[in-house]
Parts: structure tokens; sequence; C-alpha cells
């Protein structure tokens, strides 16, 4: 086999076991990170192998198209720019994803890190999150990444939204096995503050975190300037 086809098929076996995973899309930035430059996947485009949208994500023309297409699409759009860092689904999105209500949400809830800066343009059909999350805040929904339900919960209670649908969850989760009854009973504990407060918690805790994050950043001299014995 010439150099060239050999290159061309690893290629296409590389890219292929990341679709996969990602049932059948990827971005440019991820492909990039397994050695694929652009070019090459302009080609494969050529060829008919590749499909590309109007927001920089890849997919195989011959991978099935499944109902999670557009979650997919979401879940990799900040990808396109800065390939390690993907979105998670959180809120109402993650809320129906867990099957516990009847919440049916129209825009695509997508939580990124809170440093992450939006130089693009948003699509209009995402709602997005400045979020941090620990390991321990995620899960997997058919490989996308998802909010525990725990976590979507208090996400949206903070929020003050989708007070209906917490309810339905809070009754249908434990029934079912996928909250605990420690769990639940903090999250109804939690459901029945006074939103003010809430406000006010989150609030402050907003700040200080604004606060550590800005002593983190300001040269050593400021800090010990700013010190008090």
């Amino acid at each position: 086999m010439l150099p060239s086809k050999r290159r061309r098929k690893d290629d296409l076996e590389t890219l292929g076991e990341l679709a996969e995973r990602q049932e059948g899309f990827f971005s440019s930035s991820q492909a990039a990170r397994l050695g694929i430059d652009r070019h090459r996947l302009q080609r494969m485009v050529g060829q008919g192998i590749l499909e590309r949208d109007e927001r920089g994500i890849y997919r195989f023309a011959a991978y099935p198209h499944g109902e999670r297409a557009e979650l997919w699409r979401a879940v990799l759009w900040p990808s396109v720019k800065r390939g390690e860092v993907l979105g998670i689904l959180s809120r109402a999105t993650a809320l129906s994803l867990h099957g516990v209500s009847t919440i049916d949400p129209v825009r695509i809830d997508l939580a990124v890190p809170s440093a992450w800066r939006f130089r693009r343009n948003v699509p209009t059909s995402y709602r997005m999150h400045a979020q941090d999350y620990s390991s321990a805040d995620l899960t997997r929904f058919h490989g996308l990444p998802v909010t525990t339900l725990f976590r979507t919960i208090v996400d949206l209670i903070v929020a003050h939204e989708e007070h209906q649908f917490i309810t339905e969850a809070l009754n249908a989760a434990p029934r079912r096995g996928i909250l605990t009854t420690r769990e639940t009973q903090r999250l109804r504990a939690l459901h029945a503050v006074d939103p003010d407060l809430l406000d006010h918690i989150a609030g402050t805790a907003r700040r200080r975190t604004e606060r550590a994050e800005s002593d983190t950043k300001a040269p050593r001299g400021r800090r010990q300037a700013g010190r008090r014995d």
C-alpha cells in the first residue's frame, strides 16, 4: 500500500474511533489533537466521507442519524475553537434526559467552565451557563456529559426555574431509586427556602469566589501589600 493511502486509512480509523463514541460527530479541534488537520478534513468532505455543518462540527456521512444529534452538536460546539472544552448538558435539558418529569425544553442548556470566554456568536437554540462542576456533579447519558439529577435540581432551584418540574422530579425520582432518601430530603429543604435568601447566599458565594480569583491573579507584591499583620 502506498504511504499516502496508508495514511488516509489510518486517519479514517482514528477519526472513526473518536466518532463512534460521539454518535458519528467530532470537532476540527478534536481531530487536530489526533494529528489530523483541516485540509485533510476538507478533502474527506469533498469525497463525501464527512459532512460539515455551519458551526464547524463534522460527522461521518454514513453514520445513522439519531435522536441525540442536536445534543452532540451542542456538546461539541465549544470544542470547535478549543478542543479541550466540551459543553455539559445542564438544567432543563439535563432534567429532561433523566426522565423523571414531563419537561420538554425548547432550547438546549449548555454549561461551560466559568473561565471560558465567548468569542463568537452563540447559536440561538442554546442557553449558555458559566458553571464549574466537580466530577461528582457529572454523569453520562449515552456518552453525553450531563449533570447528575441531584446537581441538576440544585441548579434549577438556585436559578428559580422550572418549579413545577422540580416537584415532579422530587416525587418520581425516589420511587425509581434515582435519588436517595437523604438526597430527596436535602433537595426538598432547599426547594422550600425563600428565593430572596437563595439569591443572597448565591451572591455571597459568587463574590467570595471572585475575590479569591482576583487575589490569585494579582501580582505577588500587591497581595502582600494588601495583607495586614
